[in-house]
């Protein structure tokens, strides 16, 4: 199978929105693919948004060779790669045209280190520190994200963190971990001053032990449009009662934060 045949099957076997087919096969014409290129030697900092999202695609060629190498289902693999119609979405949004951003971020899922394994995702890590945990930089942990994609149901959350324990200890028998660790905008306790206590925010930073608030308008990406800032909120409309509240928090200069957290094995 041809390069080009390979990034056709996956745009197809993904399921990208259809309003992105002319400017696809436009771009599958008229770009060569370096079929020696691989995840690990693509310049991540690469600024052409169609040659970054054909050369993903073809990336995950590879990717599915090494599921079934392990020996990872199917499924789990498409859940996986699913998210990069959300990037795609997103960057497509801001550059207003086909655009694949987020290189390093899904690197980790055409690299086989991060699986969506039920409603969260989990990855890889070894940059964090818990004093209070005994963790160090350098100590292995599992690394849980968020994806956004409907609500957070909290029980949905703890089968799903059920389901990793169980993935990592069939399929990565031989690395060495403690606990899921987290760092996000969902985990700012100032978060407890908004919501009330049935929130599933608040309900999911209740699974964590959190050792570190830090000062974040990551908020800000999430809740409205990504890279939005401050600045940009006076023309955009908030939607809910929950981005009604953080527009008004932000226009009155108040502050946000994000939070670092775990949970134990």
């Amino acid at each position: 199978m041809s390069s080009k045949q390979i990034i056709k099957k996956w745009y197809n076997k993904i399921g990208f929105d259809k309003k992105y087919d002319d400017e696809f096969y436009k771009a599958l014409e008229n770009y060569d693919i370096d079929e020696n290129v691989t995840i690990d030697t693509y310049n991540l900092n690469e600024e052409d948004g169609k040659k970054n999202f054909l050369y993903f695609l073809y990336f995950c060629e590879e990717t599915q060779r090494k599921y079934k190498e392990i020996g990872i289902p199917d499924d789990i693999l498409m859940d996986t790669l699913f998210d990069m119609t959300r990037w795609l979405d997103i960057w497509s949004d801001l550059k207003g045209e086909m655009y694949l951003g987020e290189l390093n971020w899904l690197s980790h899922h055409l690299g086989a280190k991060l699986f969506k394994l039920g409603r969260l995702q989990f990855c890889f890590a070894n940059h964090y520190e818990f004093s209070k945990r005994g963790i160090k930089k350098g100590d292995t942990v599992i690394d849980c994200h968020i994806p956004a994609e409907g609500p957070l149901d909290i029980e949905e959350c703890k089968k799903s963190l059920d389901f990793a324990r169980k993935f990592f200890a069939e399929f990565y028998p031989d690395y060495k971990w403690d606990v899921f660790t987290c760092h996000s905008w969902l985990l700012g306790e100032d978060l407890k001053e908004i919501l009330n206590e049935n929130s599933n925010i608040i309900k999911f930073q209740n699974l964590f032990t959190i050792e570190e608030q830090y000062e974040s308008d990551a908020i800000l990406g999430y809740t409205f449009r990504w890279k939005a800032k401050r600045a940009d909120l006076h023309t955009i409309e908030a939607t809910s009662s929950f981005a009604k509240k953080i527009k008004a928090l932000a226009l009155n200069g108040g502050v946000f934060h994000g939070g670092t957290g775990y949970i134990n094995r």
